[in-house]
């Protein structure tokens, strides 16, 4: 099913700016069950995410980790039946989306720098891009880049000229090990939900493709049955000039093709209200009497 449609009637420019106002997320989707999938689709690896980094850090006795890592699963599950039962899709996705970078950005406070620390940034990055992707009228996304480069350049300068230990409540560290572990699965996670977003891009733009090639491939069809009744019309219309040419003398027979060709040009040229009009003006030509050819 085609998933984008293009709206009607465009959204109203604010009066303050010059900025069209943003669309919800039901008009730019034709079908809202088709949205709440990709959603959806979107939320488990959070889900995932979040479970697996909660269980490591409060393993390791790391637990301010361990709690900012379990709210992105939390937050997802309170969105899930705000997406399906309700049409309020666009706080659900902002509330799963924003809510997923805003805990990841906390845990990487509160990791103080680490191997980790770059896998948790581009995670952040990558949850914004679906965020454009599934909706492209919104800037939301845009703020959200910049505050995370601005965000991570300010930490990685604090790590560099403060000890991190001043600047975060968590003193205890993960052991080398997990290290090893949380530096393989933030090397890894972020690329393979990269994968998942461009394949949900690339599904969409194929069946929008394949939408737009049966249009035009109707287009075409409409297009030569036009023609084709262009051509039978103008066959008719010599067949018939032929005829009255043949009946009737050479005056005559220009006189009635005159006001043939005016009565079909008036018929022709204008709305159905105007050819209804013109029809009652004009002589019918089975109403013609002898005395009207002749005159």
């Amino acid at each position: 099913q085609k998933l984008r449609v293009e709206v009607d009637s465009a959204p109203k420019p604010c009066p303050r700016c010059d900025n069209p106002v943003r669309t919800s997320p039901a008009v730019e989707y034709a079908d809202l069950n088709a949205l709440r999938r990709i959603q959806t689709q979107a939320m488990v690896p959070r889900v995932v995410f979040g479970i697996f980094l909660s269980a490591v850090n409060f393993g390791a006795g790391c637990p301010w980790t361990g709690l900012t890592f379990g709210c992105v699963p939390i937050i997802n599950l309170i969105a899930l039946p705000l997406l399906w039962l309700t049409e309020r899709t666009g706080f659900a996705r902002d509330l799963a989306t924003n809510g997923s970078c805003l805990c990841v950005l906390a845990s990487l406070w509160l990791f103080g720098g680490g191997p980790g620390a770059a896998g948790l940034i581009a995670f952040v990055y990558i949850e914004q891009i679906q965020h454009r992707v599934e909706e492209p009228s919104s800037r939301a996304s845009l703020w959200w880049v910049a505050f995370t480069f601005l965000f991570s350049l300010a930490l990685c300068v604090v790590e560099r000229t403060v000890d991190a230990r001043h600047v975060t409540p968590q003193q205890t560290r993960l052991p080398e090990t997990w290290y090893a572990i949380l530096d393989w699965f933030c090397a890894n996670f972020p690329g393979l939900l990269l994968y998942v977003t461009l394949s949900q891009l690339m599904d969409e733009l194929t069946k929008s493709r394949r939408l737009l090639e049966e249009s035009k491939a109707q287009a075409e069809r409409l297009n030569e049955q036009l023609l084709e009744q262009q051509q039978r019309l103008q066959t008719e219309r010599t067949l018939a000039h032929g005829l009255i040419a043949n009946v009737f003398p050479r005056d005559v027979a220009a006189s009635l093709i005159a006001l043939f060709e005016q009565h079909a040009n008036s018929l022709g040229g204008a709305g159905p209200e105007d050819a209804a009009s013109a029809e009652s003006r004009e002589t019918p030509v089975g109403q013609l009497g002898v005395s009207d050819v002749f005159s």
